[in-house]
């Protein structure tokens, strides 16, 4: 029978919350341009702002995503830390 244990791996956590952290900094450096007066430039700026607002919020996600991986790695090494203290102070 396999075995199912759950196994963290926060090295891996880490590198996520990383990795999301850079893309969420790349999304939020995009910026929108100007659409000019005639009413089709109105428009292409409509749109520009409301992608930037999605892009905006979408980066604000992924940060947030990248920060809970960072909390869940940070969590499990500080329990596995004690657990392993916990075990090694067990004398028979």
């Amino acid at each position: 029978m396999p075995d199912r244990r759950l196994s963290v791996n926060p090295e891996g956590l880490l590198a996520a919350s990383a990795t999301l952290s850079e893309h969420a900094g790349r999304l939020g450096e995009t910026s929108g341009a100007s659409g000019g007066s005639k009413p089709s430039g109105a428009g292409a700026a409509a749109l520009v702002a409301s992608v930037s607002s999605f892009m905006e919020a979408y980066s604000a996600r992924l940060l947030h995503h990248g920060q809970s991986a960072q909390t869940a790695a940070d969590s499990y090494i500080t329990t596995d830390g004690e657990a392993a203290g916990g075990i090694s102070a067990v004398s028979l």
